[in-house]
């Protein structure tokens, strides 16, 4: 159960577990109000029922019953939560349903404000918190999640779709080309993350600006989709690019496919998230292929680079600091190591052992 199933990191982890579900021979259900990888999710042998269960409103607990219906009809097993209100409808269809009733998941995507309504996250038969970061920020402030409930279960990466030193084909470079121009002599910065403001955008046109003033032929691709209730924010930031006198050299990609690609013809990956993120998902990635990762260190992302590639570590939210790095990045980037840490059929077999062990339980 999640919101939607647009192009987040907690949405395509989901079809990923769908797919681990379905070649592991369990039939995998999602419950969400839909979005742009329902049909993907349906490919990869997952099934898709459409209900609002994101939604934050008391009226939102009208669909207790239908899910209790749901739950029975459909002999649901466990029932996996990966945000707030879904965990709240989750928990509250199971609390008053008859047994044997299903097994309750969540999993601990963020680090959310703490109080009564974060806390129902901590509720569950197992908790998985999604880096070694999270576990520590939520068992900190939940000391309920010490009695052995809460594992950690990174994301992961899948070698074959990030395979190290990837190169794009002929026809992806040249239909690149013919959009953005002949990109040899330039640097190009890559930002992919949903466009809200906690994930950097201002910092990443900022810091375009500033090396474009110390002599860089950069440009940044932003990568991301964004919702109606934030079309205002993207706005702004096009009017700071314009302030900025960068609008030229910034390229607003929208959602898109081929990640793999644009990953490879980046110079430098921005992670610059302004709060502590669980997991670095696009940490992972880029460094998977082999392409340097400059973020805070702070959160997952700080977790993941200093095992990674220490290299690009920026103090956390010091401009400065993270101008510095980026220059030194461009110039002479550091190796990064090859070898895959976050190995994602590793890591999602071990959630597929979790929901095994606890359906025979």
């Amino acid at each position: 159960m999640l919101p939607a199933l647009e192009g987040g990191g907690v949405e395509r982890g989901t079809v990923e577990m769908v797919r681990a579900l379905a070649q592991a021979g369990h039939r995998a259900l999602v419950i969400s109000a839909g979005g742009q990888l329902v049909d993907r999710l349906k490919l990869e042998g997952g099934e898709h029922h459409a209900l609002s269960v994101g939604r934050k409103s008391l009226g939102t607990f009208a669909l207790i019953r239908q899910l209790q219906r749901f739950f029975r009809d459909e002999e649901v097993d466990i029932v996996h939560a990966r945000s707030r209100m879904p965990a709240w409808l989750a928990f509250a269809a199971l609390k008053t349903m008859a047994r044997p009733k299903p097994h309750f998941v969540t999993t601990l995507h963020g680090m959310n404000s703490v109080g009564f309504y974060s806390g129902i996250m901590t509720r569950a038969d197992r908790v998985i918190a999604v880096s070694e970061s999270a576990k520590t920020y939520w068992s900190s402030h939940y000391p309920r999640l010490r009695d052995g409930r809460l594992v950690v279960i990174p994301r992961g990466v899948n070698a074959d779709e990030f395979p190290f030193g990837y190169r794009p084909s002929a026809g992806w470079a040249e239909q690149f080309r013919t959009m953005h121009g002949n990109t040899s002599e330039r640097k190009i910065l890559l930002q992919p993350a949903r466009i809200t403001r906690r994930k950097g955008h201002e910092r990443a046109l900022k810091l375009l600006k500033e090396l474009i003033d110390r002599g860089f032929n950069a440009e940044l691709l932003i990568v991301g989709a964004h919702d109606k209730l934030r079309s205002r924010y993207r706005q702004e930031l096009k009017e700071l690019a314009t302030s900025l006198n960068v609008e030229r050299r910034v390229s607003w990609l929208g959602h898109r496919s081929d990640m793999r690609e644009l990953y490879a013809v980046s110079d430098l990956v921005l992670a610059l998230s302004t709060q502590p993120e669980a997991f670095g998902r696009i940490a992972v990635e880029a460094l998977a292929i082999g392409k340097p990762v400059l973020g805070y260190d702070h959160g997952g992302i700080g977790e993941i680079l200093r095992q990674i590639y220490p290299a690009g570590l920026a103090p956390a939210n010091s401009a400065n600091a993270l101008l510095e790095r980026a220059m030194s990045l461009l110039r002479e980037p550091p190796p990064v190591p090859a070898g895959r840490p976050f190995d994602k059929s590793e890591l999602l077999a071990r959630e597929v052992a979790l929901y095994e062990e606890l359906a025979k339980g």
